[in-house]
């Protein structure tokens, strides 16, 4: 792939796709990581890999199977042990910090954080997320619609 033409990308790209991985992966530094594998990825690729004006939708596919590729990996070198062994080393969150996108989604599940994530980060189309995911273009809206309702509730449970 030319140089040029991923460096332009990255440019364009970036940000979205590092919120996108941080939304997946709830880690900065693994956000960060995967940003780089997919450009790194996409480098490494073909120009036949993509489809002329189809790049965006094309690099997200390449981010969110990274992401999930470290996952898997995470949880495969992820020591034995109890769930509150692990719990307590988690650092407490700053109650002075606002909630980012990252955090705000954390609750929905694997899919839903995705839907969600490409269409208010990404700006996709319901269309082009249904495609990208793999999900009929009905089960891709009702999945949003029911994401979106699930975050509003525990915004008002939250705040009221």
């Amino acid at each position: 792939m030319d140089e040029r033409r991923i460096a332009d990308w990255y440019q364009k790209y970036s940000t979205e796709i590092y919120r996108f991985c941080l939304t997946l992966l709830s880690d900065r530094a693994l956000a960060e990581a995967a940003l780089q594998e997919t450009f790194l990825k996409a480098l490494r690729s073909p120009e036949k890999s993509f489809h002329k004006g189809q790049e965006k939708s094309w690099l997200y596919q390449i981010a969110k199977h990274t992401c999930y590729d470290m996952l898997r990996k995470q949880r495969r070198e992820m020591p034995q042990g109890t769930a509150e062994e692990f719990l307590c080393h988690i650092p407490e969150k700053d109650p002075g910090h606002p909630l980012d996108f990252a955090d705000m989604v954390s609750s929905l599940a694997k899919e839903d954080k995705e839907i969600v994530s490409l269409r208010i980060i990404g700006g996709f189309s319901h269309r082009e997320i249904a495609r990208m995911t793999g999900f009929s273009l009905h089960a891709e809206k009702k999945r949003y619609e029911r994401a979106i309702q699930k975050l509003r509730r525990e915004y008002e449970e939250e705040s009221g």
